[in-house]
């Protein structure tokens, strides 16, 4: 590889990875996989991993659940007097704080009811819901606070909301912390439980309407007890002692559960999702979103590296490459899961694709700069459309041992050694040059191989190492081409003053064996065979017979009728015990 190929293909790599670096920040996230990511982040930086290092436990959940139904055999709704009387119980425990995720916005079945429920809570701290939602009115909808009923506004109930916002998906993930509803704005469930039980953790909150917020874990990871058994004190002594209780549904008909990152093993309850945000907010556990200019430090750097695995590796390792970019891609974003840092995967899946596409075309550019330098290459060597037909062929050129019929034509310049002895070298040479020229051209003509020079002579092939099925024609038109081409050199050369130069060209058409021939280490391609012999031999008599161009019978035979010839009586030539037929030609009469 020059080292234009190589300024070039790192032209076009640093392109590349800017366009990739460009691309990433500038569309939008692509969803699902952004969120396929930040759910294994999600999964993989569980608070419970770190539980040695965790404070001691200080929420408990009392669920209304299935069990609770079967001991007090009564589906929901509940009576409020029956729901004040375990919270009751709860109280007697000594919570921290109750949080009551049971809308209390309807009247209860009485008033006394909601007196009992109301007295129940004032003993204790206690958060209860507000909701966000829509009521139709004369068949519009209109927006509207859903707020408990002002009796259970006591000195010391904290307000907040239980409203989810699930993503495009319908999972949970990120906590919404406060809402604005007509120019009030209102704390989250969690962030109001956390404002009264735990305010020392508020400044280590964010600034922000939506934080995402690390996980304890999986449904059931926050410990639970069923509402029946605080009803009728089935708990162990200390249970609720300074514990911040959660009451809420658990039971299937609520339609209060939605899925997580955990969904693998269940969708969770709202009030453990409003629990396991609490926790969150209490250890102040947030995902961290990296500054602009680290994100984009080690995007660069990782499209650097998947560059480097897919553009430089050789291009039979191409897929080994893109394995190697694929395996450092699949790393880093298992790497970051790790680390409570909330990356961008969209950026790497962007730049992962356009390095990719990049590469293959790089690598397909390289490979037509290549195929057009092997065809300029080798077209000083045979005609470009025969290296253009073995470049096309879907089979490797078998070169080695072939047996076949080949026109072989050999030609040289009439006492060279009398005029290269009269003329200055740089005469000879340039004369030289500007003769094989006109020879190869006249073999390229007629899509023939030369085969090698020899001197002054060259030799030249028809039928090798491409099939051709008229070689015989060709060689003689050749012949005649070159015929042509001399009488329009030697016009220029007498035109300016340099001695003019005369050829002998000789054709024979006979089987030969091609292939290669030499050593392991350097071979050169070439034909063996009498018929080589006997065409050297057939152009060596063309001063013998006064002609410029000698073919045999056998050459003859296959072009007669539309050739002009002047026929010799059999000569005898060096080398062969049977005299040849020779021809000389005089010009083309076919098509």
């Amino acid at each position: 590889m020059n080292n234009n190929t190589i300024k070039g293909d790192l032209v076009i790599f640093a392109l590349s990875v800017f366009a990739a670096t460009m691309i990433a920040f500038l569309i939008p996230p692509i969803t699902p996989w952004e969120y396929f990511w930040k759910d294994r982040i999600l999964r993989h930086t569980r608070l419970s991993s770190a539980a040695e290092s965790a404070p001691e436990n200080r929420l408990l959940i009392v669920g209304i659940d299935e069990t609770s139904f079967e001991e007090i055999q009564r589906r929901w709704p509940w009576p409020r007097d029956l729901l004040a009387e375990g919270i009751r119980k709860i109280v007697e425990g000594r919570p921290a704080l109750i949080a009551l995720d049971v809308g209390l916005w309807d009247k209860g079945f009485s008033p006394r009811e909601d007196r009992e429920l109301a007295e129940a809570l004032s003993p204790v701290p206690h958060v209860l819901p507000i909701k966000f939602g829509v009521q139709y009115l004369e068949g519009m909808e209109v927006s509207r606070l859903f707020l408990p009923l002002r009796e259970f506004r006591q000195v010391n109930t904290r307000l907040g909301f239980v409203n989810l916002a699930p993503d495009s998906d319908g999972f949970i993930r990120d906590l919404p912390l406060t809402e604005t509803f007509n120019d009030e704005t209102w704390p989250s469930f969690a962030l109001a439980i956390v404002r009264e039980a735990f305010p020392e953790a508020l400044e280590r909150i964010p600034q922000s309407n939506v934080v995402p917020t690390r996980w304890v874990g999986p449904p059931g990871s926050i410990p639970m007890v069923s509402f029946s058994d605080a009803l009728y004190g089935n708990v162990a002594e200390g249970t609720f002692q300074n514990k911040v209780v959660l009451i809420g549904a658990m039971y299937p008909e609520s339609k209060d559960s939605f899925p997580t990152a955990f969904y693998n093993e269940g969708e969770m309850y709202g009030v453990e999702v409003h629990a396991q945000w609490v926790e969150a907010l209490r250890r102040g556990a947030f995902l961290q979103e990296p500054h602009f200019l680290v994100l984009l430090s080690m995007t660069l750097l990782m499209f650097l590296l998947l560059g480097s695995a897919v553009f430089f590796l050789p291009i039979r390792f191409f897929f080994l490459s893109l394995t190697v970019g694929l395996v450092i891609y699949g790393g880093f974003l298992e790497w970051q899961t790790y680390t409570g840092v909330l990356w961008a995967a969209t950026p790497l899946l962007v730049g992962f694709v356009v390095l990719t596409q990049s590469a293959l075309w790089s690598r397909y550019l390289r490979e037509i700069r290549n195929r057009q330098r092997l065809i300029a290459q080798f077209s000083r060597y045979v005609s470009p459309k025969i290296v253009r037909s073995i470049l096309d062929t879907e089979q490797d050129l078998k070169l080695g041992g072939d047996r076949k019929q080949v026109a072989i034509l050999f030609t040289d310049i009439r006492n060279f050694t009398t005029l290269s002895e009269k003329w200055q070298p740089e005469k000879v040479v340039e004369m030289l040059n500007q003769y094989f020229k006109e020879m190869c051209d006249a073999v390229f003509e007629f899509d023939g191989t030369v085969n090698k020079f020899i001197g002054d002579a060259v030799m030249a092939l028809f039928n090798a190492p491409l099939h051709q099925n008229d070689a015989p024609e060709r060689a003689v038109r050749t012949a005649l081409s070159m015929r042509r081409r001399l009488g329009a050199m030697n016009s220029i050369r007498i035109k300016n003053g340099e001695q003019p130069i005369a050829i002998g060209v000789g054709i024979h058409y006979g089987e030969v064996i091609s292939g290669n021939i030499g050593s392991p280490n350097q071979m050169e391609y070439t034909v063996i065979g009498d018929a080589v012999n006997t065409a050297s031999r057939i152009e060596s008599l063309c001063k013998e017979l006064k002609s410029d161009i000698l073919i045999s019978d056998e050459v003859y035979r296959h072009v007669q009728d539309r050739l002009e010839v002047v026929s010799h009586p059999p000569v005898q030539v060096k080398g062969r015990s049977i005299p040849v037929v020779v021809h000389s030609v005089k010009e083309w009469r076919g098509g």
